[in-house]
């Protein structure tokens, strides 16, 4: 939500308080002290929220040629973080926010891992209305790294990091890519969920499995590159499930859900010598990749897979802050409910004592002088009883007895007999 919204919000929750004030019944003081924190709340949110909004505001620098869409902007905005971002947005400081905005979707660069957090607030705060188009583009690559164990704790610390986010109700869903460096010109996209056995492959808006891609072109040469291609992908697949996965799924059960991708480049930008990819190749089929290093090299957005990603329901702002002002309206009618109930329950309770008081006072005689007080004084009482309720028949009864249960109570006491004896009984006893 926007933070006009939050303040009409806090404004709307000081009006229900102060309504709470009229309605149950307090001494004077009590309300004046009531309405007065109420009204200092409602300031003092109001104050923070502007500050606050300033503050993160400022905070979001865009590099230079990048705007945000527009707030109506409903396609999904995948924040990116990990390895290749230079060769995804190209050089940009490390205090900038780097966009990429395409048919598909908008890419935002994430600096490091550990600004996962800070990135999210950042554009949820300029457009609060992307909460359920969020997610997230983690890509690790086995050709730039060369320790697994450094690469293993970069995995936990973004695992850490998405679950916190989780924590804070932004869903987050995930896409794990991987480029692998190869010689072969075509690249399309192969997905699958992790815990799915199956492959696809997406390109030319189309998903097919991997057999249907491998058998569809009809000459020889592109089946034995297609076929020559899926060969490193199981490779790759291979290397992920091994030394990726299981640090990703470990203290975060609900990355499972997560979708893994792997493309084929012909250079990779971050790229290092002997890293890991160099590493598998050595250990599995006994071959040296000497291909250099290209630093300049561009990397693909996985535009074909952003249909995949499972995004949460697209409320506008507006129609979050109404479930959250009905909400309150709902718990401040609750307890305005109960408190006129309770002062209902009170009154019945008052004046039916008061009858059986009166009733059990035995009739006075001439020698028993004390019996004429009692039932004088009890007379007193019940007929102070029957003006109270006079009043509120004629006047209307007090905003602590309204809100309809002062009558639903008096309907269902005389239904049960008790409502006759307590009001009635009260004028026979007066007269």
């Amino acid at each position: 939500m926007t933070f006009n919204l939050h303040r009409i919000l806090y404004l709307w929750a000081g009006v229900l308080v102060l309504a709470l004030l009229l309605i149950i019944p307090l001494a004077l003081w009590v309300r004046v002290l009531g309405v007065l924190i109420a009204a200092c709340c409602v300031a003092w949110a109001w104050v923070s929220l502007r500050l606050r909004a300033e503050r993160q505001r400022g905070s979001v620098r865009l590099a230079e040629g990048n705007v945000l869409p527009a707030a109506g902007f409903r396609h999904p905005v995948v924040l990116v973080c990990g390895d290749g971002l230079d060769g995804l947005f190209g050089r940009v400081a490390a205090e900038q926010l780097a966009l990429r905005v395409t048919e598909q979707g908008c890419y935002v660069r994430v600096p490091s891992l550990e600004q996962l957090l800070v990135v999210t607030d950042q554009v949820l705060a300029v457009r609060a209305g992307w909460a359920g188009q969020l997610g997230v583009m983690f890509s690790v690559s086995p050709g730039a790294h060369s320790d697994g164990a450094v690469l293993a704790g970069q995995v936990r610390a973004f695992s850490h990091q998405m679950a916190l986010a989780r924590k804070r109700g932004v869903a987050l869903p995930l896409l794990l890519v991987s480029y692998l460096q190869t010689l072969q010109d075509e690249a399309p996209w192969f997905c699958w969920g992790i815990g799915q056995a199956e492959v696809r492959v997406c390109e030319a808006g189309a998903c097919v499995s991997l057999d249907d891609w491998q058998q569809q072109p009809a000459d020889s040469p592109r089946q034995a590159a297609r076929m020559h291609a899926s060969v490193q992908l199981n490779s790759t697949v291979a290397w992920l499930h091994e030394a990726v996965l299981p640090h990703l799924v470990t203290r975060n059960a609900s990355s499972l859900a997560a979708t893994c991708a792997v493309t084929c480049v012909s250079a990779l930008p971050h790229a290092v010598k002997g890293n890991l990819w160099r590493q598998w190749l050595r250990s599995k089929v006994a071959l040296a990749d000497h291909r250099e290093t290209v630093t300049d090299a561009v990397l693909p957005f996985p535009d074909p897979l952003l249909n995949l990603l499972p995004l949460g329901p697209l409320r506008s702002p507006v129609q979050r802050a109404s479930v959250v002002a009905l909400w309150l309206f709902a718990v401040a009618g609750v307890v305005a409910l109960a408190s006129s109930a309770w002062q209902n329950a009170l009154l019945l309770r008052q004046v039916s004592d008061d009858l059986r008081r009166y009733s059990a006072i035995p009739q006075p005689t001439q020698r028993n002088q004390r019996e004429f007080l009692w039932r004088e004084n009890a007379v007193t009482v019940l007929r102070q009883d029957g003006q109270r309720l006079d009043a509120y028949y004629r006047h209307g009864a007090p905003l602590a007895f309204g809100l309809g249960l002062y009558r639903l109570c008096v309907g269902l006491c005389a239904d049960a007999g008790a409502g006759v004896v307590a009001y009635a009984g009260a004028y026979r006893a007066v007269l």
